[in-house]
């Protein structure tokens, strides 16, 4: 790996990791920011493409033979770098990732995007998507309106846990690679097929007209059924609101059915993501 030792905080090659914090206009951008040994090593891993490395002197020896030779690695002490980056970087290592075009709805089920010339693309019918695709029963982990950094990032996390087909995005939700979403979804979300929807319930009603998923929201109700009764479609869209509102009335009439988990009266309600592990748990086979 190409070591590049940094003497200079000015240097331009290092402007991406420069006081990451306050960095939230990166979601519109070209890159990403990666934080943490097991972020660094699932980017690596992945198909995400890496575009340098910053890792501090009392680090070096630890990613020795680990990281590609085509990538940068700048190296800095470690009081240095966390003057950079605008905390301490106590664990040693940071990476700029570069992010892809979101995937297409096709592409979060497994198949093939239709043709460009959308005259020649014919429907594909529930049989027809059910031949082609390689999940048996698949589940769509759909928010509409997360805006929680650590919620998304652990929803992402368990949604991996429990396999799920992809994760849908509405356009209220908080940015999926920004470093906190990253960091708390401890890098699984470089193996979790993602789309960042600007037309979700457009996506929503592609999904039952054309691919026959059945969509299912997570409420606070005593008229929804309960989770232990509930019975799995074989293709399911979970809705999942965000922490302080729930599923608002709008994503609530495009569910097929409503469910919820049984608690005490004196009980206020669970973390989104606490209860997206339940319901994952639950309906994953």
């Amino acid at each position: 790996m190409p070591l590049i030792p940094v003497s200079d905080l000015l240097d331009k090659n290092l402007n991406v990791y420069r006081d990451v914090k306050a960095q939230n206009a990166m979601r519109h951008g070209k890159y990403f920011i990666v934080e943490g040994v097991r972020t660094v090593e699932r980017l690596l891993a992945s198909k995400f493409e890496t575009a340098s490395i910053l890792v501090t002197q009392e680090k070096v020896a630890a990613w020795a033979g680990l990281i590609p030779p085509e990538i940068p690695v700048y190296i800095m002490p470690t009081e240095m770098a966390s003057q950079l980056i605008g905390f301490h970087l106590h664990v040693g290592v940071m990476a700029c990732g570069l992010r892809r075009r979101t995937a297409s709805l096709e592409q979060l089920l497994g198949l093939p995007d239709p043709p460009k010339d959308q005259r020649l693309a014919t429907t594909i019918s529930a049989e027809k998507y059910h031949e082609r695709t390689a999940v048996p029963k698949p589940l769509l982990v759909v928010c509409p309106n997360c805006d929680n950094p650590e919620n998304l990032g652990a929803i992402i996390r368990i949604a991996s846990a429990f396999r799920a087909t992809g994760l849908l995005l509405g356009n209220a939700c908080c940015d999926p690679f920004s470093r906190r979403v990253i960091r708390v979804s401890m890098g699984n979300i470089f193996g979790l097929t993602i789309r960042e929807s600007r037309h979700l319930g457009h996506d929503l009603q592609r999904l039952k007209t054309e691919f026959g998923f059945e969509t299912m929201g997570a409420v606070l109700s005593d008229s929804a059924v309960s989770l232990k009764n509930v019975q799995r479609p074989h293709r399911l869209a979970l809705l999942l609101g965000n922490e302080a509102e729930g599923l608002t009335t709008e994503w609530i009439d495009q569910c097929d059915h409503l469910v919820t988990i049984p608690m005490p009266p004196d009980v206020d309600s669970l973390n989104v993501s606490v209860a997206a592990g339940i319901f994952l748990y639950q309906l994953t086979d």
